[in-house]
């Protein structure tokens, strides 16, 4: 019998994609590198943090060493905005009445 359940939050149940691209427009700004609009970063995120960073890096700043440095730089800037707008989306759902055997979800009650 399974004891716990593990959710992906970051996107899947929590929409955090202002967080994670204001963060990343704050480390790109620190460095005066081009900054991107929210909706850019939609095809920024998935595979991780560090594919995250990779992508919003320029080209001629992606060498192991200078990756390691902005993925450090950008894991303290989203550690301490990581709730600035971060919230479930509109459509989760709380249906238990304890959270011991609570069930999010995200699809609408009519589905």
């Amino acid at each position: 019998m399974y004891k716990t359940v593990l959710f992906d939050l970051d996107g899947t149940l929590l929409n955090t994609i202002d967080d994670l691209a204001d963060s990343a427009n704050r480390v790109c700004a620190a460095h005066g590198w081009p900054q991107y609009e929210t909706a850019q970063y939609r095809y920024f995120v998935g595979n991780g943090i560090p594919k995250l960073v990779e992508r919003f890096s320029p080209a001629s700043c992606r060498s192991p060493e200078q990756l390691a440095a902005t993925l450090a730089e950008f894991d303290k800037v989203y550690g301490a905005h990581m709730h600035d707008k971060t919230a479930p989306y509109p459509c989760l759902l709380y249906t238990s009445p304890s959270p011991r055997d609570g069930l999010l979800s995200r699809m609408p009650s009519s589905a």
